[in-house]
């Protein structure tokens, strides 16, 4: 039996096989095939876990003690692949149009680089990501209230969903609407507002409630980008109310109906917290559980050292709209989910202290170790229908530009 699959991961695409080891007769693998003739006959005897004269159907058992630990494809087994897919995500980004990102070819910048990057998805063709759109406070949405819709609804992202997302963007931001954010008059855009508070309470109840439909797969994680270059209208009193809706949705339980926030600040970093705070985008990451590692919230004046994705003006409006596009592919890669799901043929079994995971890239293939803190994990060690990369492990994954990722059945580990 021999089923292909492939895995499409957000960025990069990923290629994954699961290797169902199934090893000759005379192996000590723990794989038996039976042959035509029953025991004795031209098949030859089932090995251990086998069926004798029934057509062979394998059935994955633990080999000799001696053998443990030591077998791989390599000392025997022969590979049979079943499907074996990356959970889905679904992506919602909420994006700024207040009059201040008309300032220093922000706007500009942020649209320009958000039309590459929905090209870019529906160039990789990808049913394990769903892609939605939000802008607040634009010329284009004269009705907030407390009932913020999902402008253009997350779907996978084809050729009308990302002309759907590219007109929500274009020529519409202009300057925002006062309170209550009705339409503004003709040919002018009186006031500056930044509801991100109103707007991000409205927003998760509806991500919330997203259901994919076909051919965005189901059972997916939900993201949630802000993308920002100012302040809240409430000053401190709403910064510390956003950043507590953000952790509640990044705490909600069960575990798969948590919401992810990310957080892109674009602002310059001259100290003006007035129209622009980077702590406060930080703190966002922090509480969304997106915060890059080894990042120092309170560190205002260093890109590279902040919790955030952060986009500083002042440079060509083409290298502002590079390094949004830059922040933009990175959240999708850290987005991305390290679960890997398998599917054991029908009539089969998994011994699961007999499994190896390993990861292949530029022709150099490396086993992961089998690790709670760095390497891979199950879903459920006793009933396995998935395994889960963590730590550096998951990252590193994440963050290759190709590459290749095999669960192996039948066969233990040679690393720990």
């Amino acid at each position: 039996m021999r089923v292909l699959s492939s895995l499409r991961l957000l960025l990069p695409v990923f290629s994954v096989g699961l290797i169902a080891a199934a090893c000759s007769g005379t192996s000590p693998s723990g794989f038996g095939t039976g042959g035509t003739g029953g025991t004795g006959g031209t098949g030859g005897t089932g090995g251990t876990g086998g069926s004798d004269g029934d057509g062979g159907t394998p059935v994955w058992t633990a080999p000799p003690e001696e053998d443990a630990g030591r077998l791989s494809a390599d000392a025997g087994c022969a590979g049979v692949k079943s499907e074996a897919t990356r959970s889905p995500v679904y992506m919602l980004l909420v994006l700024d149009g207040s009059g201040s990102m008309a300032d220093d070819d922000k706007w500009t910048a942020a649209t320009s680089a958000l039309k590459q990057f929905f090209g870019q998805v529906q160039s990789s063709n990808d049913t394990s990501f769903g892609l939605g759109l939000t802008v607040f406070s634009d010329t284009d949405e004269a009705t907030y209230g407390g009932n913020a819709r999902i402008q253009v609804p997350i779907k996978f992202v084809d050729a009308a969903q990302a002309s759907a997302l590219d007109r929500r963007i274009t020529g519409s931001n202009c300057d925002s609407f006062g309170p209550p954010f009705g339409p503004a008059p003709t040919g002018a855009c009186p006031s500056d507002t930044t509801p991100t508070f109103q707007v991000l309470s409205a927003a998760y109840p509806n991500l919330a409630s997203y259901a994919p439909t076909a051919p965005l797969q189901a059972n997916g994680k939900k993201v949630l980008v802000v993308i920002s270059d100012g302040v809240p209208n409430g000053g401190t009193s709403e910064q510390n109310q956003v950043v507590n809706l953000v952790r509640q949705q990044a705490a909600r339980t069960p575990a798969d109906l948590a919401i992810t926030t990310f957080s892109v600040g674009v602002g310059l970093l001259n100290g003006d917290t007035t129209s622009y705070d980077p702590k406060f985008m930080g703190q966002i990451a922090q509480a969304g559980g997106t915060a890059r590692t080894g990042c120092d919230v309170n560190n205002t004046s260093t890109a590279s050292s902040m919790c955030h994705f952060q986009l500083t003006p002042g440079g060509s409006a083409q290298q502002l709209a590079s390094d949004f596009l830059t922040a933009i592919n990175a959240i999708r890669g850290m987005a991305a989910s390290c679960e890997y799901s398998f599917t054991v043929p029908a009539g089969q079994t998994v011994d699961p202290n007999l499994v190896s995971v390993s990861f292949t890239e530029n022709g150099a293939t490396t086993e992961i170790p089998k690790s709670t803190t760095n390497g891979w994990e199950y879903d459920n060690p006793t009933q396995p229908t998935k395994v889960i990369l963590v730590g550096g492990w998951c990252n590193q994954v994440k963050a290759a530009s190709s590459g290749k990722v095999e669960v192996v059945l039948g066969c233990a580990p040679k690393v720990n």
